[in-house]
């Protein structure tokens, strides 16, 4: 039940927050269901030919031009403009520490609603020697939070100042940079500079989220959110005169002082103390001691062998345990290379039921002080797993997995893959979490802030299905939020990079991965087709298989003769993917799903 009374909400909040606040939270909670659920139909409906079957059901096939092929190196991403920059800068003797800068921030002003420097992310690297390492630069909760910040009135951890953890993207990129860029940090920065100076195209995307915010800023009117339109700066994307170019010339002179003074300007400067006015403004509780304080997370990736292939992945608070677990199984059980033999899918979807259920396992491992998340990745827990699976039905019920808690589900969120001609390849996952974080945007910076706050469990309260919120996962200053993400990357024996994929979709990016893994790796398709075909896809909670338009029928008919509920959804992730076959780069991003768009030479 949420609050109904003044005497409810926290205190430290400002007036505007603690007024009518069950109203604004059951209108704000209404709104944002309804946004992310048509942007997503209204992205199926515009990206998927027709909205016709497009992959296993019918004639139709990939097209192959969606498919970027290089001897040199390859650059993938939800924008089309981004990838072409990156590769740009491949081609000018910029690496991929290089042009992943550039790519990311790019990504960022064109895709704001997915990503961008006042949120954060995790950066797989893989150095051309051979060496690896994870960039942890989640968002960290902020000094004055604490687990019960959001009891009386959960909507506060999506919208307004108090939503917003520490942005860690920019620090991630410095570090990256720092670690492995070639050119001055100047000439990466500055061309996207002009981008948003000059203006852009608004991509398909970005039109239909605006739609559906413009809808959300009106309702502003009539409620006490409408603080957020009267402080924050949005006519850059509302473009009243409905020009298909957007500038930000806010953002263009942020990132000026950033390409000029680095990320100090950011977390010790001018810059972190207007971020730190917008969100107190804005009900939020961030200092300029915790950007002063913020510290990317350099971790070991986690690794295991797949197919004769080594992957690498971001350990927790990323989701990379669960994806181990995952490959740990498949690999074991894995006995026909025919993507459409039930008993094989049976085997998949079960393996991701078991995923789900180690997921809810994992958090900060800073503030965890057992070893269940070393568990989950051995050999005799795969062995554990396998042992449940059984190729005729389903298991009963949910709980016969054994779940901890329940799981979170973030949404705006982006993915890239790069990989330069000297084997230097980086996997990038950053997010906002919710489409336009906080839909706090300073209007002195440009900054969009993210509501990453919305990712911590909130106590005393369980799910439908009296599932309680995860301990691991509960705030507390200083902490990072359980991520689904799974940044990897995947070499041969000699070392040699193969394979470079990430995803966003929130609680989908881990299936979305795992399953185009093992249809490349283990099914024998091309990257094209693994990329481009209907995905299935479980988390155990709901008690559902979800599957793609255009699924074949002997998939469902297979799933539902073992017990399984399923339902047909409309696409929810976007994966972008490189991989190598014979000898040339594949760069494949999800065109059909986001209209994500690959480049290489």
């Amino acid at each position: 039940m949420y609050a109904d009374s003044m005497d409810n909400i926290p205190q430290w909040l400002p007036q505007w927050a603690r007024k009518r606040s069950s109203v604004i939270t059951k209108k704000v909670l209404c709104t944002l269901t309804v946004i992310v659920l048509l942007t997503i139909t209204l992205v199926h409906q515009t990206c998927f030919k027709n909205g016709s079957s497009y992959a296993w059901q019918g004639n139709y096939r990939p097209d192959k031009w969606i498919d970027k092929v290089g001897s040199h190196g390859a650059v993938v991403s939800d924008v089309d403009i981004c990838s072409q920059m990156g590769l740009n800068v491949l081609k000018q003797g910029g690496n991929a520490a290089d042009a992943a800068v550039q790519v990311c921030l790019c990504i960022g002003s064109l895709e704001p609603q997915a990503a961008g420097i006042g949120g954060g992310g995790f950066i797989n690297l893989r150095f051309p020697n051979g060496s690896s390492l994870i960039i942890d630069a989640r968002e960290v909760s902020p000094k004055a939070s604490n687990k019960h910040m959001f009891d009386k009135d959960p909507v506060l951890s999506r919208i307004g100042g108090l939503a917003s953890g520490v942005p860690g993207e920019l620090a991630g990129l410095w570090k990256l940079w720092e670690l492995g860029g070639s050119l001055p940090w100047k000439e990466l920065v500055d061309p996207v500079a002009d981008l948003n100076e000059n203006g852009f195209p608004r991509s398909d995307s970005l039109k239909r989220t605006t739609s559906l915010f413009m809808a959300q800023v009106t309702s502003w009117n009539s409620s006490n959110f409408e603080v957020l339109k009267d402080i924050c700066d949005w006519d850059w994307l509302l473009n009243p005169d409905n020009s298909n170019i957007i500038r930000r010339p806010n953002f263009a002179a942020t990132l000026r002082d950033i390409a000029n003074e680095g990320k100090d300007v950011f977390y010790r400067g001018r810059i972190a103390r207007k971020l730190v006015d917008i969100t107190r403004k804005t009900g939020g509780v961030l200092t300029e001691e915790d950007f002063h304080d913020y510290e990317v997370v350099i971790r070991e990736p986690l690794v295991t062998k797949f197919q004769n292939l080594t992957l690498s992945t971001a350990p927790a608070p990323a989701s990379g345990p669960a994806l181990v677990l995952g490959l740990n199984v498949i690999d074991r059980i894995l006995e026909s290379r025919d993507d459409n033999d039930p008993i094989m899918i049976q085997r998949v979807v079960e393996t991701m039921k078991w995923m789900a259920a180690a997921r809810s396992e994992l958090g900060d491992p800073a503030f965890i002080d057992n070893d269940r998340i070393e568990q989950i990745v051995t050999e005799e827990w795969a062995k554990k797993v396998i042992s449940h699976i059984n190729d005729s039905h389903t298991l009963d019920s949910w709980r016969d997995y054994h779940p901890s808690y329940e799981m979170n589900s973030p949404h705006g969120t982006t993915h890239f893959s790069i990989v330069d001609s000297d084997g230097f390849a980086i996997s990038m996952t950053s997010t906002v979490n919710l489409w336009f974080g906080n839909f706090v945007c300073d209007p002195q910076t440009g900054i969009i802030m993210n509501s990453e706050m919305d990712d911590f469990s909130v106590p005393n309260t369980n799910n439908t299905f009296q599932l309680a919120p995860s301990v691991y996962n509960f705030i507390e200053p200083g902490k990072r939020p359980l991520s689904s993400t799974v940044p990897s990357i995947l070499t041969n024996e000699e070392g040699d990079v193969q394979m470079v994929i990430g995803a966003a979709g929130g609680s989908l990016i881990l299936s979305s991965v795992y399953l185009t893994i093992v249809r490349i790796l283990g099914f024998d398709l091309p990257i094209l087709d693994a990329v481009s075909f209907p995905r299935y896809h479980h988390q155990l909670i709901p008690e559902t298989l979800f599957v793609e338009p255009g699924m074949h029928t002997s998939v469902v008919e297979g799933a539902e003769d073992r017990g399984h509920h399923v339902e047909t959804r409309i696409a929810g992730s976007a994966l972008n993917a490189i991989h190598k076959e014979n000898g040339l780069w594949h760069a494949v991003g999800d065109f059909y799903r986001k209209r994500g768009m690959g480049a290489a030479y």
